[in-house]
Formats: C-alpha cells, structure tokens, sequence
C-alpha cells in the first residue's frame, strides 16, 4: 500500500537526500516513486514492504532521455525532484539481491560522465549556492562589499556593479507592481553597507520581486546572467584545448572556474595560465598539465590576492563547488598538496584540501538538530586533513534522556548538542576513539573542525569543545577522543583554541 506523499525541503545536496530517503525507507518501507510539488521534493513508499535485504537506494542526478542502471543494480524509479534549491532529474537504484552480503557497506553506481544538460543543473546549482545559500532569491540582499550595492536573483544581480539588465529588470518589477521609483533605484545603485531603504519600502519591493510577475522577471535575468558565465566558461575551456599540448578541464574544476569568473568578470589570466604559460600573482603558480583537476584550480585560486587576502571565503567556495558536485556524483579527488602556509592568527587560513570523507552509520540521524548539522559539517570540513582514503563516521548524534557516564548529568546528546565519530583508516580498520589519541589523528581533527567552526560559524566561536581535552564520565576515566559539542571550549586537559595556538607556532 502506498503511503501518503513525504515532502522534503527542496534546499537539500544530493548526499543530504539520499540520507533522508533511506532513513525513510528504514521507517515507511520500500521508495515507490519521485516528484515534487512545485516547492518541495515528494517521494512515495510502500508501506506493506521494506528495502529488499536492508538495501537503501542510491540516488543519482541522471539525463532524462537514457537512463541506464549500472551493473549490478536495478533502478527503481524516477522523477523530478529538488537539489540545493533546483529541480533535478533523479533515478533511485536499488543493488540487485545478492550482490551485497555479509554485512559489507552498500557501493553506490559509478557515476557515468555527465551530460551537457546535467553538468549546466551542476554549475547552476553551484552558481546559486555560492551566491545565495539556501535563501530565495526574490528578495533584496546587501553583501556590503567592493562596490555592491542593492542586489537580488540567485546570481546576485547587483544594481551597483552589476550587468544593464540589473536595472532594467529591477524597472520592470517596479513598473509591474504600480511602484513609484521615489529614487528606490538611486539609493540602491551605489555602494552601502546597509540597507537604505525604510522598512516599509523594503518591504514593498521584496513583495514586487517576490510576486508571479515579479519572479518572472528575476528568473529572466539570472538566466541572462548565468548564461554570461558560462560564455566566460567556455573561453576557459578553449584556451585550454588551444594550449600545447592540448588540455582538458575535469568537470568540478569546471565548476570552480565558473564561480571565480562570476566573482571577478571574464577571465584574463586565467587564460593564460589554461593554454600553458606560468602566471604570477600573489606568488607564481606553474601552468597545469594535459588535465586540469581541482588540485590545479585549487592552488591556482589560492594563489590570487583575492584568496590570499580572504582565506576565511575559500571554505564556502568549496562547498558550493561540492553542491554542485554532488549532483554530478563526482567527489573531488584527494589532493597531498596543501595551500601556502596561513598568516598569523587562529583560523587565518583555509583546511587541509581533499573532499570531505564523512557518513552516518546506519540510523544515525545527521540533521537532528541545527547544532548537529552545524557539527557534522565542520568535522565534515574537517575530514579534508586525513590522509587519503581515511574517512570519519559519525556514530552518534541526538540521544534524547542520555545521561553522561558515570556522572548520572544530562549529555549534550540529550540536547541535540553534540556528535561522536570514529576515524576509519583503509588499511587496519577503526582507530580506537577512547583513550589516549596514539595515531593523533583524533587530535588533528579537532583543530581543523576548530578552524572550520571559526571560519564558518563564527557565532560558535568559544563554543566547540573536543572530547579529547575531557574524559569520558569520572576523572579517572578513558579520553573522550570521539565527541565533539557545543557546550563551550572546555576540558582538563585543555582547550581547542590553546591547541590551535601550539599547532600554528609548531609550523
């Protein structure tokens, strides 16, 4: 029997989806089918039968005119749903019985090479959550910067600084609602730091902007928007064919480009740098080889005096590079280089590079509470500075009416507060996360989620604590090597910001 439709928050990365939908199928039974209402994702189950041997689905951003199940999986279903705020085509696909036993994790399909309609919802979503997060995007915003102005649209059209057709459409959605301009226009075309505009002419022309028209209107010029970028792309992706010898662009360092040319206009010595030459900046960085991955783009962009000077942005950089990525099924590869030493000061300068390595176990809620999906994400962040292969499993998050061991006081797992890991190493398995830290892993961890915390939660700041500094219950019990919270940096044995200070003055 099919239950009533499920609706999910269309905000959501792919990896973010295929959580829930598994935790779903854990609860309701076996996914049936995939749609959305207009606003948010819906995703149909069938209540009378669960996943055939536990087997959760996998779900894949895959082109709707050939959809192929890769070996040894069957698809399930497929439809139209919401990744980062975009509609995507989806299909669900389930491993075909048998082909898992013995309690091994689940594999995931391969991710075929992406079409040219999936790799454009890529970088759209990339573009939008680099620009906007989860917001909407039919309603004034004031990034406060260079010479911004009044902006709107998930590209951020900026009346300031931004294109003609920034003004004009902002024109049309006034005109279209019967708005006088009273000079709205003026005071939103130069560079503030604040909104201008009174509340209730603020809240007049977010209506117009957020009207049918309205919507119309702002959808028209970030398309136009969007498709400049991708014109900027594209003379990217010629240098580099041009070059000698010829070179290809991987398709998540195409997404990286993509967001760095919306930022700063089209690309000059960008070019360069694709058809083959050595270009300096803040220092000099060495022209790529035949194929241009995220490592090269990575040092490329760290390199600039934009990044050099901001190293706090580059975090969000990569994680919108990643909600793009995630809907191609690619993961950046891990990467041994590390950007230029960071300047003096805790938290000065970005994580170790590398993808993020970080999944539940089974069950393990990871959106529980917003302090939770704060946690994961900046132990998720994190997890770049493990060596390669190494990953991190988050092996507990809400516990409602947990108590602390051996002290009988309320956890910060009954308050949704805090997360506990184990670090998974490729080659001897789970790394003891109680006592003392041998591996320092454990150790390392907590610094870089000390430097992610402060970079991109800096209303946390002062408020992460590592396991490592306390014990598990009683004073004389093991280290609590897996748990991090925020109930203020504390611990007997130290705190985080102390370590972060030692580790800066070791290097």
């Amino acid at each position: 029997m099919p239950s009533e439709p499920v609706a999910i928050t269309p905000d959501l990365t792919l990896a973010d989806l295929e959580i829930s939908v598994g935790q779903l199928e854990q609860q309701l039974g076996a996914l049936l089918s995939i749609d959305n209402d207009g606003t948010n994702s819906l995703f149909t189950f069938d209540e009378e039968h669960d996943p055939e041997d536990d087997q959760l689905v996998a779900l894949r951003a895959v082109p709707t005119d050939s959809i192929a199940a890769p070996a040894g999986f069957d698809m399930v279903c497929e439809g139209d749903a919401f990744v980062g705020g975009e509609l995507v085509h989806l299909a669900a696909f389930r491993a075909v019985a048998g082909v898992v036993t013995g309690g091994a994790p689940q594999p995931s399909p391969p991710p075929a090479a992406p079409s040219g309609d999936m790799l454009t919802q890529a970088l759209r979503i990339a573009m939008r959550f680099n620009e906007i997060g989860t917001d909407t995007p039919y309603k004034l915003s004031f990034a406060g910067k260079a010479k911004s102005g009044g902006s709107f649209g998930f590209t951020q059209g900026d009346l300031a600084s931004g294109p003609s057709i920034v003004k004009d459409t902002f024109a049309d959605v006034l005109a279209a609602a019967g708005i006088a301009d009273n000079n709205l226009t003026g005071r939103l075309s130069v560079h503030v730091t604040r909104n201008p505009l009174s509340d209730a002419e603020t809240a007049q022309v977010n209506a117009a902007l957020n009207s049918e028209t309205g919507q119309r209107l702002v959808d028209a010029m970030d398309e136009a928007i969007f498709a400049e970028a991708r014109e900027n792309l594209d003379q990217c992706i010629t240098a580099a064919a041009g070059g000698s010898p010829p070179r290809t662009i991987e398709p998540v360092a195409q997404i990286y480009m993509l967001l760095w040319t919306n930022m700063t206009g089209p690309p000059t010595k960008l070019l360069d740098w694709l058809g083959g030459l050595d270009v300096t900046m803040e220092r000099t960085v060495s022209a790529p080889g035949p194929m241009v991955g995220v490592a090269d783009i990575e040092n490329y962009l760290l390199a600039s005096e934009f990044f050099t000077r901001n190293p706090r942005n580059f975090p969000h950089l990569r994680q919108s590079v990643a909600a793009g990525a995630a809907v191609l099924n690619i993961e950046p590869p891990a990467i041994d280089t590390q950007p230029p030493p960071a300047p003096a000061g805790i938290g000065s300068g970005p994580p170790a590079i590398g993808p993020i390595r970080l999944s539940p176990l089974p069950g393990i809620d990871l959106r529980a509470t917003l302090a939770i999906r704060q946690l994961v994400q900046i132990v998720g962040e994190a997890s770049r500075s493990l060596p390669a292969n190494f990953r991190i499993v988050v092996t507990s998050t809400l516990r409602v009416g947990s108590r602390v061991a051996g002290t009988g006081g309320i956890s910060r797992h009954a308050t949704g507060e805090a997360i506990d890991v184990q670090i998974i190493d490729p080659q001897t398995g789970p790394i003891p996360n109680k006592g003392e830290d041998h591996t320092g892993f454990y150790r390392q961890v907590a610094i870089a989620a000390f430097h992610a915390n402060e970079q991109v939660f800096p209303e946390r700041r002062g408020r992460l604590a590592w396991g490592g500094n306390f014990t598990t219950g009683p004073a004389n019990g093991p280290r609590d090597l897996m748990h991090f919270d925020y109930g203020g940096d504390r611990g007997r044995f130290g705190k985080l910001a102390d370590m972060a200070r030692d580790e800066l003055r070791i290097v």
